[in-house]
């Protein structure tokens, strides 16, 4: 198949998508509350937490608080596009019900992975941007660093979902996956806070083994100071080995599939 089809068959799981979430309008309603609820909260930590401290490492309030929004940006994205998929993947395994799309004259990752869309996060993430540039004006961002935002977010976007597609392929290995996407679940929550704070072990290992820490601190550490270029660097090189490594654990891992059939 070719890209054209791809956008083809793309669209039609978001008129899928959309049919499915309109029709239960309340599970809808929640939705958006939840992704309310959940912004809240996170700005108004970082207040809570600078009315007891000026500055947090080498940023201020405000600069903190665009890393929380470029992050609320990020785990928007992993819901519209990602997060439904981890939670099917796991019941299909048990249930043995991936022989059709093995069978589908598609790459086999592309509807296990992008079939199942969440339209709700678009309104969430149309808040997250309206913020993103409140808080960008607040910081005093120049036309230059506004304008690298929308690719630093493509490179954050694209390192979480090669990342969080390796974790998920483990499933093939353990076959129950509710443990699996709470590890996921955990490794965004640490992705969510700057990677200065982390110290020692820990920090190495969120930007090396499991780069979590990287996916918004580096964007966000090159954005305030251009000299800080080999924060983005090695974001852009752990897209390339994660990729890599996605290709790698796929090869494995459809060797673990027990059909439905067998």
């Amino acid at each position: 198949m070719n890209f054209k089809q791809y956008l083809a068959v793309y669209r039609n799981f978001i008129s899928c998508s959309m049919t499915e979430e309109l029709t239960y309008r309340v599970n809808f309603f929640m939705i958006l509350i939840v992704d309310v609820i959940f912004t809240l909260s996170t700005l108004g930590a970082v207040y809570v937490l600078f009315e007891h401290i000026q500055q947090l490492g080498p940023w201020n309030r405000d600069q903190l608080l665009l890393f929380f929004c470029f992050m609320l940006i990020v785990d928007d994205f992993q819901g519209l596009v990602l997060s439904s998929n981890f939670w099917m993947l796991s019941m299909d395994l048990k249930a043995g019900n991936l022989d059709f799309t093995f069978l589908k004259p598609v790459k086999s990752l592309f509807p296990m992975f992008f079939r199942y869309l969440r339209p709700s996060s678009l309104i969430s993430l149309a808040v997250d941007i309206g913020l993103i540039v409140y808080f960008g004006n607040k910081v005093g961002l120049s036309t230059l660093q506004f304008s690298l935002i929308f690719p630093l977010l493509v490179a954050a976007i694209s390192l979480r979902f090669l990342v969080e597609m390796v974790i998920a392929l483990l499933m093939f290995w353990t076959t129950e996956g509710v443990g699996i996407n709470f590890v996921r679940l955990q490794l965004q929550s640490l992705s969510r806070w700057p990677d200065f704070i982390y110290k020692g072990i820990a920090r190495r290992a969120l930007t090396t083994i499991l780069p979590v820490l990287v996916i918004g601190s580096a964007p966000m550490h090159f954005l305030f100071d251009f000299s800080k270029w080999h924060s983005l660097a090695l974001l852009m090189a752990l897209i390339v080995v994660f990729a890599f490594v996605l290709r790698f654990t796929w090869t494995h891992a459809k060797r673990r599939y027990e059909s439905a059939s067998s």
